[in-house]
This record gives structure tokens, sequence and C-alpha cells, in this order.
């Protein structure tokens, strides 16, 4: 029995299925229990900043408009919330440069337009105020506007003119010459045997000066002409200005004159000798032109000798003689410029004398291609020349 007893739990252990060892359990700790991490959500990067970037783009595009004043104060401002370093402080600092720039040029410009303006104006009033004096016949307020106001010849010219000019006047054109500071009006007269009258005005020394004055029966251009000193023509008889008047009965009784004799001969000025050989010609007077210019060489010796030969033509009333012009350019006078410098020069002449109270039914005015009775003369003085000859006619 004893053996029965020891063998059956034998059995019993050997039928038994085996279970594996249990894993060993971790001790649990006595401390606190511990907190789970926190996770921090993540944050999308943002766009860095340029304060001020758009005053600066406006404040730069006004400097090209006629806002520079509003740019510069927008590009400061933009200046002062720029960031050191970014485009917006770049572009204001441009464009308070370019405003302050843009603006003194668009301040000077406005001024100087401001001034042509008024100068026109004044301009203007002077030559209306000229007219209408010589349409009144008051010639010592015509004179006034004058740079001579005591130059008798002028004030001949401008008796003459008053008789042909009518009484009303009105502008309808005009022409300015910034280079010399001179404005050109043409008026359309009524009540007179002539329908037009051109009147130039210079600038000089600070005064306003009647420049030019002719009167016809054509328009004339208003371009200002260039000349030394002023100068009054009645262009109301030329063929060209459209002169339709037929001489009177009591001009064709014209009494017959007497013809020049050695004793006029020999009262001519020392400027106007002739030492031609041409029998015809007893005079002859030259002026010296600045090269492809109609002004004078020497402005205040030919000024002096027109007057001196005026005299000596006024002297020889009564006596027949005509006078000749000739603008004198180069050694062929053929190119189509040479022709027109020398009528200009031959015509600023005759304008001269006229000025001075010489008839102009005693001037001719040669063309380039006529002959000069001092045909030799060559070279740098024969173009630069104009010649007054004067002519026997008997």
């Amino acid at each position: 029995m004893p053996d029965e007893e020891n063998k059956a739990p034998q059995n019993q252990s050997s039928e038994s299925p085996s279970v594996p060892p249990a894993s060993p359990q971790p001790e649990k700790s006595e401390s606190a229990p511990t907190t789970p991490a926190t996770v921090e959500p993540t944050i999308a990067a943002q766009p860095v900043s340029n304060p001020g970037f758009g005053l600066a783009v406006v404040g730069l595009v006004l400097a090209f408009l006629p806002l520079q004043l509003i740019g510069l104060i927008l590009s400061i401002v933009a200046k002062t919330k720029a960031r050191s370093g970014t485009s917006a402080n770049t572009l204001s600092i441009v464009g308070i440069v370019l405003n302050a720039l843009f603006g003194v040029i668009s301040a000077v410009a406005f001024s100087v337009l401001a001034l042509i303006a008024l100068s026109g104006v004044q301009n203007a009033a002077t030559a209306d105020a000229f007219v209408t004096a010589v349409q009144e016949k008051d010639f010592d307020t015509a004179l006034s506007f004058t740079d001579d106001p005591n130059d008798a010849g002028t004030k001949t010219f401008l008796q003459n003119a008053a008789s042909k000019i009518g009484t009303s006047h009105s502008q309808i054109d005009s022409a300015y010459n910034a280079r010399q500071d001179m404005q050109g009006f043409v008026y359309e007269l009524d009540g007179g045997s002539v329908k037009y009258a051109k009147v130039t005005i210079i600038n000089k020394d600070s005064q306003r000066y009647v420049y030019d004055f002719t009167f016809g029966n054509s328009k004339f251009n208003p371009a200002p002409r260039e000349q030394d000193a002023f100068t009054a023509s009645d262009a109301s008889d030329d063929v060209e200005n459209g002169s339709s008047v037929e001489p009177s009965e009591e001009a064709e009784k014209t009494p017959e004159l007497a013809c020049i004799t050695s004793a006029d001969i020999a009262s001519l000025p020392a400027s106007a000798q002739y030492y031609g050989t041409n029998a015809s010609v007893f005079a002859d007077s030259t002026y010296f032109f600045n090269e492809n210019q109609v002004t004078y060489q020497y402005p205040e010796v030919s000024a002096t000798n027109l007057s001196a030969l005026v005299s000596y033509i006024k002297s020889l009333e009564g006596k027949s003689f005509t006078i000749e012009i000739e603008g004198l350019v180069s050694a062929d006078r053929t190119a189509s410029a040479s022709l027109n410098l020398s009528l200009q020069r031959a015509n600023k002449l005759k304008q001269e004398l006229i000025t001075r109270g010489v008839s102009s039914s005693k001037i001719t005015v040669l063309t380039a291609n006529t002959v000069n009775y001092q045909s030799t003369l060559t070279g740098e003085d024969f173009q630069k020349r104009g010649e007054i000859y004067l002519v026997k006619g008997c």
C-alpha cells in the first residue's frame, strides 16, 4: 500500500500539462505617478513685414507727375516707417531725391514760362500802343517807343505812315524769337490805303522798344527780323506787296531836275568817295556785315556813315540821280542761299535809308546776278559787303 500511495501522485503529475513559469512582475514603485509630456502645436512661419513699402511706391510714382510735393511728403512718411535695409527704405530714399529734384526743375520751368507769358502780354501792349499813337498822329508818343525818340528821319517816316495806315487796327498774328528776345505782331488795318502792318518789339537792357515797323497790302510773316537798330519801311508801293496805286497826274508832272555837278561830287563825305571807273557812279558807301549774317560787323561806324550819306543825299534836292544798293555775298553769287542773303543785306540798307527820310522811289535794289560796279572785288571782304551807289541821272 505504501507503494501505491507513493505511485499515484507520480502518475497524476505525469498526466497533467506543463505550465510555463510565470514572468516576474515588476515591482510597483511607491513614488508619485509620472505626468505625461505635453506636445506643443507647430506654428507656421510668418512673412517678414515691410512697413512703408506702399507709400514709398506711390511717392516714387508721383515724382514723374506734376505732383512732386505730394510725392515728397509720402516718400518722407515712408522713410520714417521703413526699416533699415528693406526695399521700402531704398524706394523712399529714391522717391525723396527724385521728387525734390523734379520739383525744383518744375518750379524753374513754370517760372520761366510765366515770365515769357507776362513778357508777351507786355510786348503786345507796347506794339498796340505804338500803332495807336501813329494812327492818332501822336508822333512824340510813338517815337518814345523807339530807341531814339529824337530821330527826325523816323518822325518823318511815321508822319507818312499815319496817312496810310488808317484809324483802327486789330492783331491777327504774332511770333516770338527766344534767342533775340523779340516778338513780332501783325495787324489788320482799317480806314487807310494799306491793309496790314507789322511791329517788332525787342527787350533790351530791361526796356521794350519798337524794333521794326512795316506796312503794306500783303499779310506779313510775324517772325521777327534780326537787325542792329530800329528800322521802318513802307512796302505799300512794292510790286510784291500787292500795290495797285496808279501814279497821279501831279506825280507825272515832275519838274525837270538838274544834273550832278563836279561841285556836288566834291562835297561827298569821305565814307562815300568813289574810286571806280564807271562814269555814271559818283558815290559809293560801303558797309561790312558779319559772315553769313545781316548784322553789321561795325555797327557804330555803319550808323555814322549812313547818317553822313543821308545828309548828303538830302543836300542834292532837285538833282537828277538814283540810288542803287547791292548786297555782296560770294564770288559767283549763284547759290540760292547766297542770293537770298544778298537781297536781305541790300533790303536792310534800303530800310536804313527810308528810316532816315530818303524816298523809296529813288532806291533800286540790285539782284545778286547784276554785275557789281566794283566787280574786281574778291575774297572775304567781297562776301561780307553791302554797297550803296549814287548814280547820275544825266
